[in-house]
């Protein structure tokens, strides 16, 4: 009996700190995403792409980004990447006065080109 409770004991208590760990890596590393770039567009802020699976998103390349060396921005290049963590408004995309689409600000982004 004190062993099948010593061992659900141990057992959660590994299971707490995993979850702990996990929510306190998101917070600091922030929202990941990730996959080939499936649209590209340049705003007047930045640009604008979509990235497909298997983490797919609508991301907004802006002033302040961390970009990775190769810094080739084109449909079919894998990017991989975060976003801020927490509730963050989405930056509109807008050409000239026209808005053309928005997404997530990136934190940190790389290329595969």
């Amino acid at each position: 009996m004190f062993r099948k409770l010593k061992f659900w004991g141990l057992t959660a208590l590994v299971l707490i700190f995993l979850l702990l760990f996990a929510n306190a890596a998101n917070a600091q590393f922030g929202t990941p995403f990730g996959g080939r770039i499936l649209t590209v567009t340049a705003c007047d802020s930045g640009f604008w792409i979509t990235v497909g699976p298997p983490v797919p998103g609508s991301i907004m390349i802006v002033p302040g980004t961390i970009i990775f060396p190769h810094r080739v921005f084109r449909i079919g290049a894998w990017v991989l990447g975060t976003t801020p963590f927490g509730p963050i408004a989405q930056v509109p995309c807008v050409v000239g006065i026209v808005p053309v689409g928005s997404g997530y600000p990136a934190s940190v982004i790389g290329t595969s080109f």
